[in-house]
């Protein structure tokens, strides 16, 4: 999970609206809905901006160090994990989460490295980002269908222009759909672009990724 400074704690999280993942996990696994997981929890650190995002933005005059935290992932934090931790291997097994900037970045990870992440959470993701190029992207002959699975979702009062935000997030699900990836877009209506909003939305995202039935919510 990106952003890992807002999953657990008040004291560290953003305007001190921690998600809660820990203690929704718990719930979650206590009622039988999901198979119990590893939350690894990463910090972005002081380049959010740069390391976040998979191309450089004209208008920022930043951006497009995202493979260097897909090496940091790859080549420092899970094998730390894996010494200390019994892990299933396989992307089936190992899903990527993000909100903003890093649903952009949890977006991209999946699109690039479908060997290693089977299921992606890419809430509200920023896919604004350097001229909508994700959406480009996608389209792409050059990309490679994986059997990846993607999670996009949207609040409509995200934004002072929300009718495009919901749009842009809604045009790139369809063309992954079109595409061939296994899809699950929602529109939380009326929610905002917060910490307290994804929180809620979290619980819907495990159990689509590790739940013991599967669940497909859209809107």
């Amino acid at each position: 999970m990106l952003d890992g400074q807002n999953m657990f704690d008040r004291a560290t999280a953003f305007a001190g609206q921690p998600w809660d993942a820990d203690e929704i996990h718990d719930k979650l696994l206590d009622h039988g809905w999901i198979r119990p997981f590893f939350i690894v929890a990463i910090q972005h650190g002081v380049s959010r901006e740069d390391l976040y995002t998979p191309y450089r933005d004209k208008h920022y005059n930043v951006g497009g160090k995202l493979p260097l935290t897909a090496m940091m992932i790859r080549k420092e934090i899970e094998p730390v994990i894996r010494r200390r931790y019994r892990l299933l291997n396989g992307p089936e097994n190992t899903g990527i989460i993000g909100s903003s900037l890093g649903g952009l970045a949890a977006f991209h990870l999946g699109l690039l490295y479908p060997a290693r992440f089977g299921h992606v959470g890419a809430m509200s993701a920023s896919l604004w980002w350097s001229d909508f190029k994700s959406h480009r992207r996608i389209k792409s002959k050059a990309l490679k269908v994986s059997s990846t699975r993607f999670w996009l979702d949207v609040g409509t009062r995200e934004s002072p222009a929300p009718e495009n935000t919901v749009l842009q997030v809604r045009t790139v699900a369809q063309a992954l759909e079109n595409r061939g990836f296994d899809v699950t877009f929602y529109t939380d209506v009326g929610a905002w672009h917060t910490e307290r909003v994804w929180r809620r939305r979290i619980r819907d995202v495990f159990r689509w990724m590790f739940g013991r039935r599967r669940i497909k919510r859209a809107a």
